[in-house]
């Protein structure tokens, strides 16, 4: 691993202003180059996964942070019993975060459908529900699907919004529909969720008028497919395939590379680089590699998807991989490449820094 200098800023929760130096990782391309980090915004995965700190300084923040915030959460099947106050949540959400979206008039007509309680235990037996609580036990966010993939609720206290309990909710319905055999996830979204939703991948199918109780109000028919990607590893002998992905993959993103410049890195890349890095594929039905990811301890070093396999998930699922499961928050990417930058951005990464040169200079 090449380090090519470092950045200065403050993290800042409340009264927390820390200051924590991020290393910014060397990349394989020319040009000036953004250092993005995951966002999370509370607990411990912050200082644990996303950023290179000393001991002191890590033990200094999550001491003061755990000592100022109890937005630790987790996830459960909902019970009977939690009806009420899930109720209660639902109706004090509507009425106060959709309010930015809707009129009074319409989020009262929408919150009283909360109170035909008859029609909550009849969903509750159609639906797989599942709650969010916090370390004291109270209910901060629920959600629910069903077996083929209908997504009918998601919902997050008006106080707790913008801390990760939805993509948590959402997260944990996508992996029980996928263990249902679902092939995709439908949804009816409002417009205040509308954004969340298509950072989760989902897309627009119709915009709509939808009868709350009395009044029908505007919302959107989103759906998301569900392929059944693999992640293999990939072998030294198949570099010769990995690199005709890269190629293609720079040739339809990179237009600010030179041909000399792509010539150099096609023969340096191979015996330089690959070695450097863990590689993961995903491929199609005949098993050739449709795109692939590099990463290091802390980093993610490369992801290139050959352009024939665009748009059909592939860089999210990869993505996802890299975050999810190994546990990385960190990309570098050219600021040239447009694309890629807006797919990260897209993806919840934000700037953390910028250089006019990589590693390379």
């Amino acid at each position: 691993m090449i380090y090519c200098g470092f950045c200065f800023f403050k993290i800042v929760d409340d009264d927390v202003s820390l200051p924590i130096f991020i290393v910014f990782l060397y990349h394989i391309c020319a040009g000036a180059y953004f250092t993005l980090k995951w966002n999370l915004k509370y607990g411990q995965d912050l200082i644990e996964n996303q950023l290179l700190v000393s001991k002191t300084v890590k033990d200094k923040f999550l001491k003061h942070y755990n000592s100022k915030t109890t937005c630790m959460f987790s996830i459960r099947q909902a019970t009977i019993s939690d009806i009420s106050e899930m109720k209660d949540l639902y109706q004090n959400t509507v009425l106060t975060v959709n309010r930015k979206d809707y009129s009074a008039e319409e989020v009262e007509d929408w919150a009283s459908c909360g109170n035909d309680m008859a029609q909550g235990h009849e969903l509750f037996a159609e639906q797989y529900y599942i709650v969010a609580e916090n370390n004291q036990g109270k209910i901060v966010g629920f959600a629910s699907i069903n077996d083929t993939g209908y997504m009918h609720t998601l919902f997050v206290h008006n106080d707790f919004q913008h801390q990760g309990i939805a993509s948590l909710l959402y997260q944990t319905l996508e992996k029980y529909a996928k263990g249902k055999g679902a092939e995709r996830i439908t949804s009816e979204v409002s417009i205040t969720a509308r954004p969340f939703f298509e950072k989760q991948g989902f897309v627009v199918d119709e915009e709509q008028k939808r009868k709350a109780n009395k009044l029908c109000l505007t919302n959107y028919k989103m759906s998301k497919s569900l392929p059944n990607y693999k992640i293999t590893d990939i072998s030294k002998p198949e570099y010769p395939e990995l690199m005709k992905v890269w190629e293609a993959s720079v040739r339809a993103t990179h237009h600010f590379l030179k041909e000399e410049d792509i010539s150099f890195f096609r023969k340096t890349i191979p015996g330089k680089y690959l070695d450097m890095v863990r590689l993961y594929a995903v491929r199609d039905a005949e098993n050739a590699i449709r795109g692939f990811l590099g990463v290091s301890d802390d980093a993610i070093e490369m992801l290139f998807i050959h352009p024939d396999a665009n748009g059909k998930g592939i860089g999210s699922f990869l993505l996802n991989f890299a975050v999810k499961e190994l546990h990385l928050h960190k990309v570098d990417v050219n600021e040239q490449n447009e694309q890629a930058v807006g797919f990260y951005l897209h993806k919840g990464f934000s700037v953390a820094g910028r250089s006019e040169l990589d590693g390379t200079g």
